[in-house]
């Protein structure tokens, strides 16, 4: 990593001015359910208890907003160390670490310190502010939780490893940052030999409320697949990450079945298609349906906003109010 900071040193949980209780965790963990019409990273989610295998390049989620708040927990399991910086779950705006952001926060197996975390977060102006914790058991499941937490007026973050706080500061420019993306691992480091599970994602917690995280399905290769997705003449299945899959024609054909969100159907040797679910025809390709321009109230309950997203929509509170039970308060 380009930055790295002090050795580590064991802190006080006395002296730690914040952390979650408990309650206010299953508080959380319970109106987490309670978005409409978006997948989440939460106490339902399959991802929740599920092992993942780390991966370099693997996507597993897209957060629209991250807030000022948040709260990243996973379990990870090292089957080997090796030299060299490797990958566990990078949370970016888009590169490795170009700008404030893109790495909020990021997580590898350090270096030279073998067993040890290097954890890297936007940090009172740094880019990449690192810290290294004693070295984790090999072959054996670890705990990792990192957060930013507003307490009082402060935006405190925090790592704690085993469910010790070996870490806490307070973050002076504490910002929210848009269309985060989540690997396990990321693109620019080797993945780290291992697996992760209990992978757990709050997303605001007191000033702004509960805010969506949407789980990137894992890659399924529609085109390896007994069925012939693309079975007519001069065409070819191409497979993309996730549940989706684009057919490339030759040709005249081209214009109609290479657009993404387009289902393409054989039929006596003509094509047609439609869109998926939460898009609209539009010039031989498929656009987004905006469900929060529509006439029809999706989150029709009071002090709610609806937010439109690619394929899709959510439903959160205005500032100020907090989601319960299908509604704000």
């Amino acid at each position: 990593m380009e930055q790295e900071s002090d050795a580590y040193e064991p802190i006080d949980d006395e002296k730690i001015p914040h952390l979650i209780s408990q309650a206010e965790l299953n508080d959380l963990v319970r109106d987490l359910g309670l978005m409409k019409k978006a997948e989440l990273l939460g106490s339902e989610s399959p991802l929740c208890n599920s092992n993942i295998l780390l991966v370099k390049e693997k996507l597993i989620g897209l957060i629209p907003k991250l807030d000022k708040e948040f709260l990243v927990s996973f379990d990870v399991y090292p089957n080997k160390f090796v030299a060299g910086y490797h990958s566990v779950i990078h949370f970016t705006i888009g590169s490795n670490v170009d700008h404030y952001g893109d790495r909020v926060p990021g997580i590898w197996f350090h270096e030279k310190e073998k067993g040890s975390l290097y954890i890297s977060a936007p940090i009172n102006g740094n880019v990449d502010k690192g810290f290294i914790t004693d070295p984790i058991k090999l072959n054996h499941w670890s705990n990792v939780k990192v957060s930013q937490i507003l307490k009082n007026s402060d935006y405190v973050y925090t790592i704690i490893l085993n469910e010790k706080v070996v870490h806490s500061e307070t973050n002076n420019k504490a910002q929210s940052f848009d269309n985060v993306l989540v690997y396990a691992s990321d693109p620019w480091h080797d993945a780290q030999d291992g697996l992760i599970r209990n992978l757990f994602i709050i997303n605001g917690i007191s000033k702004n409320g509960l805010q969506p995280i949407v789980i990137i399905s894992a890659d399924i290769d529609e085109c390896a697949n007994l069925i012939n997705y693309c079975d007519w003449e001069n065409s070819d299945c191409v497979n993309t990450n996730g549940y989706y899959f684009t057919c490339n024609c030759v040709a005249y054909y081209s214009m109609y079945c290479n657009h993404e969100n387009i289902d393409c159907l054989n039929n006596n040797q003509t094509i047609s298609f439609t869109c998926k679910s939460g898009w609209r025809l539009k010039n031989n390709s498929c656009v987004d349906i905006d469900e929060c321009a529509n006439l029809t109230d999706y989150c029709n309950w009071a002090n709610s906003d609806c937010v439109n997203t690619n394929g899709s929509y959510y439903c959160t509170c205005k500032p100020g109010w907090r989601l319960n039970n299908n509604s704000c308060v």
